[in-house]
This record gives C-alpha cells, structure tokens and sequence, in this order.
C-alpha cells in the first residue's frame, strides 16, 4: 500500500484527494508569515502550507479533538516541518487567546455532502436539522476566523473558506453572513477552474460578488464536491461597536460635564439667593438715610444758594448737581456693593464659619429661654422659703387679677341671663 512504502515513512509525499489542495493554492502562503490552520487534523494542508513556506515563518494548527491532534504531530515529525506549532483549543475561541495572523485557513466542519463517494452514510445519516447545525457552527468559525486577522498585515490579512459540501446553506449562506458582520470582501481565488459561486438560490439573493466563489462537482471535475472562497479583511474594527463605544465616551464625557455644571450651578444660586437677601436688607436700610442725605446735599436746600441765579440756567450748577447725587448714592449704598463683593468672592469656607456664628446665635438664645423659664416657676412657688414678700404678693395679685379675669365673661354671662328672665316675667304678668 502507499501509505507504507519506505518513501511514505521517510517523508518524501503525503497522501492527499486533488480537492484538499485547492484551498492552499487559493490561500497563496508567503515565506515568514504567521498562518493559521484553525481545523488541520490530520495535518494535510498543514503540511502542504509549510511544504509552500519552505519551512520559514509559523504556522499554527489547531484542532478541537484532542485525538485527531495525534494525526497532525505524526505527520509533522514524518515530513519534517519544524515551523509549526500545534494547539487544541475551540476555534471560536481562538481571537481571544491570540491575533495578529497573516492568513487565515477555515477548512470548516461541515455534513460532507461532496463526498458521498467515499462515505456513503453522509447522504442517510444526515437530515435538515444537522445541516442547520452545521451552518450555525460555520457561521460562528468563520467570524473568529475574521477576527484573528490581521488587517494591516503587509503582505496578507486574506482568509481561505472551504468546505466538502456541495450545500449553499453550508456555502453561500456564510459567506454572505460574514460579509454583513464585518469589513471584509470577496477577492478572486486564483484558480483557474471550477464554476462560479450562485449569486442566488431559490427565495436567497446574495452578494453581488459571490460569483468570484469557486464550486467542484465531482461529475464535471472528476474530484470531490467543493467550495472555495477567497475573503479579503478591510479594516480592524467590528461594525456597531464602532459606535457603541463613541457613545459610551460622549454619555460619560457628559455625566462628567453634568455633575460638574450641577455643583456649580448650585453655589452660585446659594450665593445668589444670600446676595439677594443682603442687597434687600441694605437697601431697606439705607432708603431712609439716602433720603436726608439728598436733602441736606441738594443745593435748594442750602441757605447759601437761595440768592443765586436757579441751577437750571448755570451748566456749572448742573454738574455739581449730578455729583452730589452721585456721591449721595455712593455714600448711601457702600454695604450693597462690599457684600456683593463678598459674596462672589465668599469660600466654602467662610459659608461655613458663618453657618456655624448662626448655629451657636440659636443655641444661645435657646439656652437663655430654658434658663429663664425655672425662675418664673420659683416665683410662683417660693413665697416662705426664702422668696421676697414682695414677690409674693406680687405673684397672688397677678394670680387673683388673672382670677377675676377669667371669671368676669361669666359673671356677665350670669347678669344678662337674670335680666332675660325678668323681662319675660313682666311680658307674661
């Protein structure tokens, strides 16, 4: 058999179907690359990516079956190839754990459709909801795929889809998925062969440029069914995040701005409502006094000028007019303008020492009305025991005045009644 000739166990060929080179050629691997082989077992077009690499640069071939990942190191160590590396991780979880690849090969999973050849259970075994399932888990490779890219990679930042499917479910349908999730698009395969991919099935239209997809059959190319789609990725970022993230900078940029503006806008209205209340106070204070000032200042009043020509006619009269009223009002409002002064200028500080004067002003007064009100109770109560005479007889004529007080309305009350009965009795004699 081939797979036991000396040549095969020295290393010198691999055997391979045609279809599974298709993929690589499309790929177009570059010396000193990092390339990623994100489901590789058993290792075929791993090695043909190294064998085209002439063992430079990286290669990373993963796989989720830790078995399978036997399959790969055998051939590896059997070929030679000292630029790979070999993981068994999910694929979808691959961006998270590195980034950064040069190209990308997605040799998905998939019902094997294309190969009923050489399985034929594929064609028994499988029914609507594997193929759902299939095209989900694609769905979900080829978006990790695209985002462990590298767009501004020099030399590559391409990815290779393929499968042995002959299904657009399993085709098609991703490719166009892909090209809606991220910034990507379809760039021509290089391979001379194959028909074009459809750029509509049944009820689905897809995008314009899925013509540039490649599709095998085994009845016209004498291989197994395929599908190969070349898929160039634009830029870094992920639509929709783009803008979720400018949002979130904007709304806490704002929060920020808000809270600053709300405690700005409250000191300034506490100083202004203390501003306000000063400026009345003042003012009607100082109305009264501006108004003798006016008086004694204005030059009518004066004895001085009673002889004098009237102030209407002398422009000089006129300006030393203007500058006694001037002055009058500067002299009458000086506590307006300080406290505003103050006021603009007063710290948190200084609110504070004043809140605290008015806090110990009330519990003064506080402590003197509770101080007052016992003695009030010993002058009522202490008339031996020490008190005045004086105070005493004062407290029994306050007692029988407030006595009488009370009893007077009904005394009265008392008198107007006896009246009303006598005048009744004189209306009925």
């Amino acid at each position: 058999p081939l797979g036991a000739t000396p040549e095969y166990l020295a290393g010198h060929y691999i055997l391979q179907g045609a279809s599974s080179l298709l993929p690589v050629m499309a790929l177009a691997p570059q010396e000193g690359e990092r390339v990623l082989d994100m489901a590789s077992a058993p290792g075929g077009k791993t090695t043909h990516i190294a064998a085209i690499m002439k063992n430079t640069g990286m290669v990373v071939a993963n796989d989720a079956n830790r078995e399978r990942c036997k399959a790969i190191v055998g051939n590896l160590h059997r070929l030679g190839i000292t630029n790979t590396v070999v993981a068994n991780m999910d694929g979808r979880k691959i961006p998270g754990a590195m980034k950064g690849f040069d190209r990308v090969l997605l040799d998905a999973p998939c019902s094997g459709t294309g190969v009923i050849s050489k399985d034929p259970s594929a064609k028994t075994g499988k029914d609507s909801q594997d193929i759902h399932l299939c095209s989900h888990l694609q769905k979900e490779l080829i978006v990790a795929a695209i985002d462990s890219l590298d767009a501004k990679s020099k030399t590559g930042g391409y990815l290779v889809y393929s499968t042995c499917s002959i299904l657009p479910e399993e085709n098609e349908n991703v490719v166009d998925y892909i090209l809606k999730k991220r910034h990507v698009k379809l760039v021509p395969t290089g391979l001379d062969f194959g028909t074009e991919g459809f750029t509509k099935y049944r009820e689905h239209r897809y995008h314009p440029t899925m013509n540039l997809c490649r599709r095998y059959y085994p009845h016209t190319h004498n291989m197994d069914g395929f599908f190969v789609a070349k898929i160039k990725k634009i830029s870094n970022n992920i639509p929709g995040e783009e803008n979720n993230k400018k949002e979130k900078k904007k709304s806490t940029s704002k929060d920020d701005d808000e809270v600053t503006t709300d405690e700005g806008v409250e000191e300034m209205e506490e100083e202004e409502t203390e501003d306000n209340k000063s400026q009345q106070n003042t003012a009607k204070n100082t109305k009264p006094n501006q108004q003798k000032k006016y008086q004694q200042k204005s030059p009518q009043s004066s004895p001085k000028n009673k002889n004098t020509a009237s102030p209407s006619n002398s422009p000089k009269k006129k300006n030393q007019q203007n500058k006694a009223e001037a002055q009058g009002r500067d002299d009458g409002l000086p506590d307006v303008k300080a406290k505003t002064s103050k006021g603009a200028e007063m710290g948190r500080k200084d609110k504070m020492e004043a809140r605290k004067a008015k806090k110990e002003m009330k519990k003064g007064a506080l402590k003197g009305l509770d101080d007052a009100r016992p003695q009030k109770k010993k002058m009522k109560l202490d008339d031996g025991e020490g008190g005045s005479k004086e105070a005493a007889a004062g407290a029994a004529v306050s007692v029988e005045e407030k006595v009488t007080e009370a009893a007077a309305p009904k005394q009265n009350f008392q008198k107007e009644k006896s009246k009303k009965k006598k005048k009744n009795k004189n209306l009925n004699g």
